[in-house]
C-alpha cells in the first residue's frame, strides 16, 4: 500500500491518512487512499502522486464509528441547502485518531471536506 511504499522508499510523511470518493453509484465505488507527504515525490507502478484540491470547502468532525459517517454526510448537504452553496468536486476524510491508539469508538475522530462549487 501507500504506507509501505513512502517507507520502502524513504519519503518524508506528514498529516494524517486519507479517502477521497472520486465516484459513486450503485455498488460501486472509485475511491482515493492517500497519505501527506512533507515534500513533492513521484509514484510508483499502481502509486500515484497527487494533490487534493485547494478552494472553498465545508468541513466538519466526525466523531464515532466510520459506518455512522453518512449521517455527518447528510448533516453538511443540508447546512449547504441552507446557505444557499453546493458541492464543487469529491469530498475526503481524513482521519485524525488512529483505531489502534483508541479502541473505543466514541474517542474516534474523522475530518470530513467537501469543496464548495466555484
Amino acid at each position: 500500500g501507500v504506507f509501505g511504499h513512502c517507507q520502502r522508499v524513504g519519503l518524508p510523511l506528514e498529516g494524517k491518512p486519507f479517502v477521497r470518493y472520486l465516484s459513486t453509484g450503485p455498488g460501486l465505488w472509485t475511491i482515493e487512499c492517500g497519505k501527506p507527504l512533507a515534500a513533492p515525490a513521484a509514484g510508483e507502478g499502481d502509486i500515484e502522486a497527487a494533490t487534493l484540491p485547494g478552494g472553498p470547502v465545508v468541513v466538519a468532525m466526525h466523531g464515532g464509528l466510520y459506518d455512522q459517517l453518512s449521517e455527518t454526510y447528510v448533516a453538511m448537504e443540508r447546512w449547504m441547502d441552507a446557505n444557499g452553496v453546493r458541492p464543487g468536486g469529491a469530498p475526503w476524510e481524513s482521519y485524525i485518531t488512529d483505531p489502534a491508539e483508541h479502541p473505543d469508538p466514541a474517542e474516534w475522530r474523522t475530518e470530513v471536506y467537501w469543496p464548495l462549487a466555484r
